[in-house]
């Protein structure tokens, strides 16, 4: 083979490998953003559960921690780490303070595809990861939530581009985001 040929075969071989590069790297993002959703989806569920689980035995004192202590033993058992007593309340604080992320009426529990322009904020958003919605109860007024929800999303702050699976700290404007989040409301 002359040179030129083999040059040419490293240049298609390139091209080819950017395009299958790209094809796996968007179905990564894909089943990224399915599994965050489905995380969110049943943290909230769990959140709802839990609050019209407390409004019926409401009347009897420390009915909610004990609800909540129960719970917590029962799923670490068959679930493991992630379900403390602590982080119950961090999901029942998601379902109160985001009442309407889900209609169940209009389209079950799926994730809807929504163009940026129909999104609403309160709903849910496959972009937004329980990482952020963490992040996002810390903010205690409901108006200043919003505005960072919105710049979240504008700013592509995401878990699989921006705070990582493996707990990496977040980068750039989402680092100023956080920051901010976290100076001004904890």
């Amino acid at each position: 083979m002359r040179k030129f040929e083999i040059e040419k075969g490293e240049q298609s071989n390139s091209k080819v490998f950017d395009r299958i590069r790209q094809i796996l790297e968007s179905a990564k993002s894909s089943a990224s953003r399915s599994v965050n959703s489905a995380q969110v989806i049943a943290y909230w569920l769990i959140g709802k559960e839990i609050v019209e689980e407390e409004q019926q035995g409401k009347k009897r004192a420390g009915y909610g921690q004990a609800l909540l202590k129960g719970i917590a033993e029962k799923l670490s058992v068959d679930y493991g780490k992630g379900f403390s007593v602590q982080n119950l309340k961090f999901i029942r604080q998601f379902y109160l303070e985001f009442p309407k992320l889900i209609d169940p009426k209009r389209n079950g529990y799926a994730v809807s595809s929504q163009s940026a322009d129909s999104w609403i904020p309160g709903q849910l958003k496959p972009d937004l990861s329980w990482t952020h919605y963490r992040t996002l109860l810390r903010v205690s007024k409901a108006e200043a939530r919003t505005f960072y929800e919105i710049e979240a999303i504008k700013k592509d702050c995401f878990l699989s581009t921006q705070f990582g699976a493996a707990r990496q700290r977040p980068r750039g404007v989402c680092t100023t985001l956080a920051l901010l989040i976290l100076s001004l409301y904890t």
